[in-house]
């Protein structure tokens, strides 16, 4: 894995814990506000679009390999 890719991987590790920490605050609300709710699903479509990016890594990396 090159530079490049090991620090946009760190990157999205530190979103990821971010994410997990506000789902973690939000799961433990009594009552949700329409913006809290809003907010949510838009963290859980950004989890999404981080695991689809990486497993776009995942299939480069396998396709570099190949031609190795």
């Amino acid at each position: 894995m090159d530079e490049l890719t090991q620090q946009r991987v760190l990157e999205l590790r530190q979103e990821i814990a971010s994410l997990q920490r506000d789902n973690e605050s939000y799961r433990w609300q009594k009552r949700r506000t329409a913006s809290e709710d809003n907010t949510n699903e838009l963290r859980r479509i950004r989890l999404w679009a981080i695991k689809e990016e990486l497993v776009g890594m995942i299939e480069a990396s396998q396709k570099g390999n190949r031609r190795s």
